[in-house]
C-alpha cells in the first residue's frame, strides 16, 4: 500500500511522484514539524482520494523547503525518506501550486511503484 501525489491538468497528470505509506507518514511528520499545519492527508481504502487546495499544496512545499536541511542526503533503508523523494514531492506540490488549471490530488494506491 502507498500513496501517489498527482498534479493534474484537465488534459491529463503533468508531475506525479508514488510513495509508501512509511514514507508518507515521515513526510506528514517533517512537514508538521516545519510549520504546515493544513488538512490531514490520510487515506484509508485502495483508491481512495483527497483534492489539496493550492494554499495547502504551497504551504506543505514551504514547509518541506525549510526542512530538506534536516533530510538525509542518501537512502539507508527501504522505507526511509530520503532529499530525493523530498524534493520530488516539493515538485509536485509546486506545479500543481503554480498551474491555473491544475488539481493537485494524493490517492490511496495498492502498491508503490516509486519513491520509496
Amino acid at each position: 500500500m502507498g500513496y501517489q501525489l498527482i498534479a493534474s491538468t484537465p488534459s491529463g497528470p503533468m508531475a506525479a511522484e508514488a510513495v509508501t505509506d512509511a514514507v508518507m507518514a515521515d513526510v506528514r511528520v517533517l512537514a508538521a514539524e516545519h510549520g504546515f499545519s493544513g488538512p490531514q492527508l490520510v487515506l484509508d481504502n485502495v483508491g481512495d482520494q483527497i483534492v489539496i487546495a493550492p494554499p495547502d499544496a504551497e504551504a506543505m512545499e514551504e514547509a518541506l523547503a525549510r526542512a530538506m536541511r534536516s533530510v538525509p542526503d542518501t537512502e539507508v533503508e527501504g522505507n526511509v525518506l530520503d532529499r530525493m523523494t523530498v524534493h520530488r514531492l516539493r515538485y509536485v506540490l509546486r506545479s500543481g501550486a503554480e498551474c491555473d488549471d491544475c488539481e493537485i490530488l494524493l490517492v490511496r494506491v495498492g502498491q508503490s511503484k516509486a519513491g520509496g
